[in-house]
């Protein structure tokens, strides 16, 4: 993102090539794994929540400290239902 603030990128569009980039990451071993089903929901939200992660980077004035604990926090709280779920049946 500083990056891109250094080459005149507006905020909005550090936010989305930021937040798409987070998506896509995040949902590329389900891609590498065929499962387009899985892949494209979680792209989509973990691409929402990059974006928010952004906002939150630009938000506290490009500090990366806030949405690291931010990122810890949310998945202290969301991983242990991923890993849950599936052992109860609930997960397809």
């Amino acid at each position: 993102m500083d990056y891109l603030l250094s080459i005149g990128f507006p905020y909005l569009s550090q936010v989305l090539i930021s937040g798409i980039t987070f998506g896509i990451v995040h949902g590329a071993w389900l891609l590498l794994r065929g499962e387009i089903k899985i892949a494209l929901p979680a792209i989509l939200s973990t691409t929402i929540l990059g974006c928010l992660l952004a906002m939150l980077y630009i938000y506290t004035g490009r500090s990366i400290l806030a949405p690291i604990i931010a990122h810890v926090l949310i998945n202290m709280v969301t991983e242990p239902w991923f890993c849950y779920l599936p052992l109860q049946g609930n997960g397809k």
